[in-house]
């Protein structure tokens, strides 16, 4: 199967989970009205004149009443750029004409590279000095405020043909424009969550203030109130679970599609599958070790922390994606880079230069 096929599928199974997921959020508020009715009348509306339309419009309306403003606030919010997200994960900024020595140099000529074979502009670019896994990312929100951040593992460990399969998966990310849909799912997560908390709220106060009131006065009202608040703190739960189950299976479509795509940019599949496998013979793997890490999981190459709802496919599955034929086994990665021969090279060269500019002779 060509890479072409394989961005095919995972550009079809994503509109597929983006449907479900919205179908998911309306047809379960429908469900629960029915089931309310169920439990009060003890049967299922037989006809159009019997579905209780009125515990649906509650329901639904109080639903998308406080799911799709948040949503609008919080995507709003989320619209920083890349920077904001590299410098919460400690990454350090690498300016494309000041490399410090023979890897960043390398980083930045093989971004610069993968960009133009990817046609768009060359993203930010940070290092995470302090992360030993074998993992890069891209944030941000348009291709002038994107970048992309790689650990200092990644660097230590790769050669120069898995960094280019590393990077080109990263900028599919940013060309496929991942990160908004991401944004998205998450801006509406965050709402389903506020639903809970504002339906909890709204109990709390009821009965502080039932305690200054007499049984007698509004004590029904407030029943029915305390009733449909628990309904809304258990719908918001379960559209929760159904958001962040399809915000997981979308980004692990998604992995797939920027795997493929790295084996278009670079015509190397085999170093997408290296890289691949050399995550998986690692000791620290591609785990980031930053408190931030869990909140960006997504954003990674691979899975950064331990989660409920994976954001990325099992590393066998693309190995056998890029490698059909592969065996099972992985690569233990070594350090590739002497740096203090890395820095006497630059030295060298430096002092080279020094000495052309100061010989007599060619001047």
């Amino acid at each position: 199967m060509s890479f072409f096929t394989h961005q095919h599928n995972a550009r079809n199974n994503t509109t597929i989970f983006v449907v479900l997921f919205i179908i998911g959020t309306v047809i379960l508020p429908i469900l629960t009205a029915i089931g309310i009715d169920y439990w009060e009348k003890r049967y299922l509306p037989r006809d159009f004149d019997s579905v209780p339309w009125e515990i649906i419009g509650i329901l639904l309306g109080g639903t998308i009443g406080i799911v799709i403003p948040v949503a609008l606030y919080k995507f709003s919010q989320f619209k920083v750029g890349g920077y904001v997200i590299a410098e919460q994960l400690g990454g350090r900024y690498i300016h494309p004409q000041q490399a410090q020595n023979f890897q960043e140099r390398q980083l930045i000529n093989v971004v610069a590279e993968m960009a133009i074979a990817a046609n768009i502009p060359a993203p930010h670019l940070y290092i995470l000095d302090a992360e030993q896994g074998i993992n890069a990312f891209a944030a941000g929100y348009t291709f002038d405020d994107a970048g992309i951040g790689i650990t200092k593992g990644a660097l230590d460990v790769l050669t120069r043909e898995e960094l280019m399969a590393l990077i080109g998966h990263e900028l599919s990310h940013i060309l496929n424009e991942d990160m908004r849909i991401n944004l998205r799912f998450t801006a509406i997560i965050c709402g389903m969550y506020v639903l809970m908390t504002v339906a909890y709220q709204l109990i709390i106060n009821m009965g502080r203030g039932s305690r200054n009131r007499s049984s007698k006065e509004g004590g029904g009202g407030l029943a029915i109130m305390a009733f449909f608040c628990l309904i809304f703190i258990a719908l918001g739960a379960l559209l929760a679970l159904w958001g962040n189950i399809m915000q997981a299976s979308v980004s692990r479509q998604r992995e797939f599609l920027a795997d493929a795509s790295s084996a278009q940019f670079t015509r190397m599949p085999h170093a997408v599958a290296s890289l691949l496998k050399k995550i998986g013979g690692s000791i620290e793997g591609s785990t980031i070790h930053t408190s931030n890490s869990k909140a960006y999981s997504h954003m990674f190459f691979a899975n950064s922390a331990r989660q409920l709802f994976s954001t990325h496919p099992p590393l066998n599955q693309r190995i056998l994606h890029m490698e059909p034929n592969w065996d099972g086994s992985y690569i233990q990665p070594v350090p590739l880079y002497d740096y203090s021969h890395t820095q006497n090279y630059f030295n060298f060269e430096q002092n080279t230069v020094n000495s052309y500019n100061n010989d007599p002779f060619t001047n």
